[in-house]
């Protein structure tokens, strides 16, 4: 298991999607913009690293592909409203590029009404239909207070049937067994069935299945990943045609949101029955998250942030990749 730092400081999550010309482009956010990195032997090596001042918060890197080539990103603008700014609540902006991430044109807005939206890494995902989906948590405007919105989140799905121009906001999913349900990342396999999984503070990642591509979804359940309200991601094999799940697998502690150690790998066969295969990062006086998954023929490269204390400090955090071979899974 190959183990490199991307980056240092202010990081948190990335992006990776393959460039048009057969290498590979990281994305993460920075206070300064959207850094890219370029390689060739899976960021072994960077051949080429860029940055675009496009946004400022540290969690939101998304790309997607889009069908004409041309990049899409989502770009985070801090509410007009001083309550929901002041809890970092924002709207949400499409941005194309057509020289491979090198610069970006501003597109339209995603969410028609103001409200409070947060966006986290590696989220957008393009369903088999061609349909793009953009999940987000949301907190309503009777709940928006710098006291009670981290406990306060329900989750759903922005959705596009015309490649990223125009927008539709699927219905929103209220926790009706957790206490909330927070930075959603949404997964499809082989089927029709969309799977979103989100983060709660009951001990458990929990999830939720649609049957109509993200639109609507049944009651959230709590899954068997054991997880503080923390950060994770969940991703689609094309390979194996399993699922991964990269999550903090602890029971909550007396701090909100902690320990985030240990970071570890599962496998799924339908996406909701997981069996660990490996722990990524154990030290019990570091803490980690906002994974991302890769996954190649051979290897399956995995990113997320270490931060040598125990507490969320921005400025601590690294960006850490590792490479898998698919043999050390077996």
């Amino acid at each position: 298991m190959l183990t490199q730092y991307l980056a240092d400081g202010n990081v948190i999550g990335s992006t990776v999607i393959p460039s048009l010309d057969s290498s590979l482009l990281l994305m993460y956010s920075s206070v300064d913009g959207k850094h890219f990195l370029k390689s060739r032997d899976l960021f072994c090596t960077v051949e080429e690293s860029w940055v675009v001042p496009l946004d400022s918060i540290t969690a939101n890197a998304n790309l997607l592909r889009r069908k004409d080539g041309s990049l899409m990103t989502v770009v985070r603008v801090l509410s007009e409203n001083p309550a929901i700014a002041d809890i970092k609540g924002a709207d949400f902006y499409t941005a194309f590029s057509v020289d491979e991430g090198k610069s970006f044109v501003m597109g339209k807005k995603i969410n028609a009404e103001e409200g409070c939206f947060y966006l986290m890494n590696h989220r957008i995902l393009r369903l088999h239909s061609g349909r793009i989906l953009l999940p987000v948590c949301y907190v309503p405007q009777d709940l928006v207070s710098a006291e009670f919105f981290e406990k306060s989140g329900c989750s759903g799905c922005f959705y596009s049937d015309d490649d990223g121009d125009t927008w539709h906001r699927g219905e929103w999913l209220y926790p009706e067994k957790a206490d909330q349900l927070a930075e959603p990342m949404v997964v499809q396999g082989e089927g029709d069935l969309v799977l979103m999984y989100m983060r709660t503070g009951c001990g458990y990642l929990y999830f939720s299945v649609s049957r109509d591509g993200g639109v609507t979804w049944d009651t959230a359940e709590p899954s068997c990943l054991r997880s503080p309200c923390a950060p994770f991601t969940v991703s689609f094999d094309p390979y194996t045609k399993k699922f991964f799940a990269v999550w903090d697998n602890s029971f909550p502690g007396l701090k909100h949101q902690y320990p985030r150690s240990p970071i570890c790998l599962a496998t799924s066969e339908d996406g909701i029955r997981w069996e660990q295969k490996a722990e990524l990062d154990a030290d019990p006086m570091k803490n980690y998250g906002y994974p991302m998954l890769h996954f190649t023929e051979k290897e399956i490269l995995v990113t997320y942030y270490e931060n040598n204390e125990r507490k969320f400090n921005k400025t601590l955090q690294k960006l850490k990749m590792r490479l898998i071979s698919r043999e050390e899974l077996l």
